[in-house]
């Protein structure tokens, strides 16, 4: 596989470092890809559009590290309320260099992700407490030219904390 890594950089395509909770089904629907266990490295806000508006908003980087390999993983930094988002909530109390488990799951047709200590803490609560995207009202993800595969754009620009209006 490495071969194939050099050849990716040799040919300027970047390589897809994000970490995957879920894989889409080509029947419609999603499948969790199990438990991560990953070390916790930065965090860090960028600018992202939302995909069905194309607004500029607010996202959450975080820099992780997964078998050794660097990953990252993008969520909003608010719900669909506006609130803050429950992720950006459990992780803040986790310092970084502290390694957790990241695990998509799914009840009822909502899809959410857990987080856990790696000595088995669950820093998730009820399934009421987590807000949840229903699968069958998602919209299809929007293609760019690079055939982006995420529902939403992100951008590499940092985001100052202090600029985010808050409720």
């Amino acid at each position: 596989m490495e071969t194939l890594k050099s050849i990716l950089v040799e040919a300027k395509i970047p390589l897809d470092n994000r970490l995957h909770l879920f894989t889409k089904n080509e029947g419609g629907g999603t499948q969790t890809t199990g438990p991560h266990k990953v070390k916790l490295i930065d965090s860090k806000i960028i600018k992202g559009s939302d995909f069905m508006t194309g607004k500029e908003k607010p996202r959450v980087r975080l820099s992780l590290e997964e078998n050794g390999e660097p990953k990252q993983y993008d969520f909003d930094l608010k719900d669909s309320n506006g609130d803050v988002h429950y992720l950006v909530q459990r992780l803040a109390a986790i310092p970084e260099g502290s390694e957790i488990i990241l695990e998509g799951k799914s009840q009822g047709g909502r899809s959410f992700t857990d987080v856990q200590s790696v000595n088995g803490d669950s820093a998730s609560t009820t399934k009421d407490d987590i807000p949840v995207i229903d699968e069958d009202e998602v919209p299809p993800a929007k293609k760019t030219t690079e055939e982006k595969t995420e529902t939403e754009e992100t951008n590499e620009e940092e985001i100052d904390v202090s600029k985010i209006d808050f409720k």
